[in-house]
């Protein structure tokens, strides 16, 4: 639900005619306002429903398209795709649709999550700075570093 949001006039601003029975009324959503994640949303989508991405069923922050899958979060996206030039392609047609975005590389980390791509293909994800969280959280980290530290090592042998 989209609301009117109206409020005073800021002091130092003059209204026509010196009339200070004016309010000023928002035309764009901005940050900070209560709807202005729920407007962000509902703008992205129709842009990206417009070219040609399907809302998944079971997430609403996974699209696709053909085999490019794009993954959402607030205003943070991930483009995959088998090829280099379907990712290029999508990018290029979320510039035409007016979205003002770049491409930051190949992905390393996201939302906390480390990413690592393996030589045979596989994708290994890992939460260091959560896990040590967890562990400070429960006992004294000085405790279990070295504890740590082979669980890392050992997770990548996995």
């Amino acid at each position: 639900m989209v609301r009117n949001r109206q409020g005073d006039i800021p002091r130092g601003f003059t209204a026509p005619g010196g009339n200070k029975n004016y309010c000023l009324q928002l035309i764009k959503n901005l940050f900070g306002q209560k709807q202005a994640g729920r407007v962000w949303n509902k703008h992205l989508h129709k842009g990206l429903t417009k070219i040609g991405f399907e809302q998944s069923a079971y997430e609403e922050c996974l699209y696709f398209r053909d085999d490019t899958i794009l993954l959402l979060y607030v205003d943070d996206l991930i483009v995959m795709n088998k090829t280099e030039a379907d990712i290029d392609k999508a990018f290029e047609d979320l510039q035409q649709a007016g979205f003002d975005i770049k491409c930051e590389g190949s992905l390393s980390e996201y939302l906390g999550i480390q990413i690592q791509r393996k030589s045979n293909g596989n994708i290994h994800l890992t939460q260091p700075t959560v896990i040590r969280q967890i562990i400070n959280s429960v006992m004294n980290i000085a405790d279990f570093l070295q504890i740590a530290d082979v669980g890392e090592n050992f997770c990548e042998n996995i």
